[in-house]
Order: structure tokens, then C-alpha cells, then sequence
């Protein structure tokens, strides 16, 4: 009787399952032909300003929107990784482009507004948003960058992914990418950071025009430290560099005092 009963049930599963794959393909299809190559993807057409040196060498102005210089990822500082990945995306290595319950609570936010809320948006979710699509809040776009963002997993590794982000994201003051953000706020390369400051330019990744050292530093404080404590909750640094760190005074480049 049981079994009667069951097999129903497992067939409008089964059903329910296959018309949901055949309506992600199909939309697949029909978006396909509007979707960016995801070549374009690549480091390589960054938009990086005229740079003018002195006699002897030293870096004195740069002309152009954007302040943006690439560094490769093993030349990252493992702090400065494992500050946006606490801020931004922890699960990072672990997920396909997509966490599934974030996208799940931004799909019903979506249904009870009838407007992106929140994007739920992973590093390679937040790539793709930054190079290759608008910033409109609409449906199918947020469709588009799922779609994408699976494309993108399948063609690049996550560390070209990560290097990817940390070299484009925008943190403010025309700095793009982590190497401008460094050398725009405290006048150095991103090897000479110290774990606060490191935090601290982490936390402009999510409302970089309105939290930064520069136009709000205690609430760019507030973001480091919370930031700094989900790095010691998720074992990135030890309780003494936690509070240590924490308690580290802003100290900016005099360029912007």
C-alpha cells in the first residue's frame, strides 16, 4: 500500500524535476546569443590610466578615471585574501559561482518587492556584475549573471577568479583594485600591509563612494573591526592578532590629510 502510495509522489517529483531542468536549458538557449564571450573576462583589458615617472623612477602622478594596477594572485598577501573573503564570500573555494541559500533569500525578497533587494552575490557573482553586465535591478539580468557566473567557474580557476576580482573591485577615491587602494590610502604596496589595514580596505568593497577611510573612518573603523572578528571566528588569524589589530589607530598617506 505504501509503495502505492509512493510511487505517485516519485513521479510528480521526477516530473517536477525534469520540467525544471528543461526550463533552466531553454532559458539557457534563448539567453545564450545576448550573453557577453566570457573571454572578455580578462585582466588583460583593464583599463589602466597614463602613469607619469620621475628621472628617477618614481611613480608621481596618474592620469585617467581609474587608478588601477594588476598584481599577480601568489603576490596577494594571504591577509588581504582572507579579508574579503570574510567580508565579501567565505565559502568561496567551496561553492560553483552560486550559494544557494543567499540566491534563495534574494529570490523571495525579489517576490515580495518585485525588485532585486539583495543580490545574494558571490566574488565570481560580483566579477561578472562588474565587467560584463549592467547595474540595472532587474530580473533577467540577475538570470543573465547566474548563468554567467557558472560559465565563468567552468573556464577559470578560483584563483584567477579571486585575482580577477581583487584586481578590478572598485574601493573608493578612484582606487581600482586592492594595489591602488593600498598605495591611495596609505601611500604603500599591498606587501607592506598590516592585518588592520588590510581589513580596512576590505570593508569599501560593498558601498565603496560612501564607506572609506577617507570621507567616513569611523564608520570605515566599524566595518574593519567586524570584519577583523569574522576573520578570527573563521580561523584566518589568532585571537592576539585579533585584538591587536582591532585596536589599531587609521593612519593615512599625508596625500590625503
Amino acid at each position: 500500500m505504501l509503495i502505492k502510495v509512493l510511487r505517485p509522489s516519485l513521479l510528480v517529483l521526477m516530473l517536477a524535476t525534469l520540467i525544471s531542468i528543461m526550463g533552466i536549458v531553454g532559458t539557457y538557449l534563448v539567453l545564450k546569443p545576448t550573453l557577453p564571450e566570457i573571454n572578455l573576462v580578462d585582466e588583460d583589458i583593464l583599463q589602466i590610466p597614463l602613469k607619469v615617472f620621475s628621472s628617477d623612477g618614481i611613480l608621481i602622478g596618474e592620469f585617467g578615471d581609474q587608478k588601477r594596477r594588476t598584481i599577480e594572485y601568489d603576490d596577494i598577501p594571504l591577509n588581504l585574501k582572507n579579508a574579503f573573503l570574510a567580508a565579501e564570500d567565505d565559502k568561496f573555494f567551496e561553492h560553483n559561482g552560486i550559494r544557494i541559500l543567499s540566491f534563495v533569500r534574494a529570490f523571495f525578497q525579489l517576490i515580495e518587492s518585485r525588485e532585486i533587494v539583495s543580490g545574494g552575490g558571490t566574488i565570481t557573482m560580483q566579477v561578472v556584475r562588474g565587467y560584463l553586465l549592467s547595474r540595472e535591478q532587474r530580473i533577467i539580468r540577475k538570470i543573465k549573471e547566474i548563468y554567467l557566473a557558472f560559465e565563468l567557474e567552468t573556464n577559470a580557476s578560483k584563483e584567477e577568479i579571486l585575482s580577477l576580482y581583487l584586481n578590478t573591485i572598485f574601493l573608493g577615491n578612484r582606487a581600482y583594485g586592492v594595489e591602488s587602494a593600498a598605495n591611495k590610502y596609505f601611500g604603500k604596496s599591498i606587501d607592506e600591509l598590516t592585518l588592520a589595514e588590510s581589513a580596512l580596505i576590505a570593508s569599501s568593497a560593498q558601498l565603496p563612494s560612501r564607506i572609506n577611510p577617507i570621507r567616513s573612518p569611523e564608520r570605515s573603523t566599524v566595518r574593519r573591526n567586524w570584519i577583523l572578528g569574522r576573520m578570527y571566528k573563521l580561523g584566518y588569524i589568532g585571537k592576539a592578532q585579533f585584538l591587536i589589530a582591532k585596536t589599531e589607530p587609521i593612519s593615512l598617506s599625508q596625500s590625503n590629510s
